[in-house]
């Protein structure tokens, strides 16, 4: 029994088109996501289970260049990390 933290961050606009995210968040990795109001089916694949990461650790960057355009740049610890 220990307590769980899924996202812990803060993110910050410089500007209007780029804005950059630090700390624990969910993943932008792969078909499936962690909430469940933002899955197309109840059942989940098996490679969400064992090839997917659930979050990261680390900076993402997002550059909007336009309405249908955008650029992300991260660095992350690795997959399923805390603050360790």
């Amino acid at each position: 029994y220990e307590w769980a933290m899924p996202q812990l961050y803060g993110e910050v606009a410089l500007g209007d088109k780029l804005t950059v995210k630090v700390g624990h968040f969910y993943t932008i990795v792969g078909y499936e996501v962690i909430p469940a109001n933002g899955q197309f089916f109840m059942s989940r694949q098996l490679t969400f289970w064992n090839s997917e990461p659930f979050t990261h650790t680390g900076v993402l960057s997002t550059y909007k260049l336009n309405d249908k355009w955008s650029f992300w740049n991260g660095w992350v610890l690795g997959m399923d990390s805390g603050f360790d």
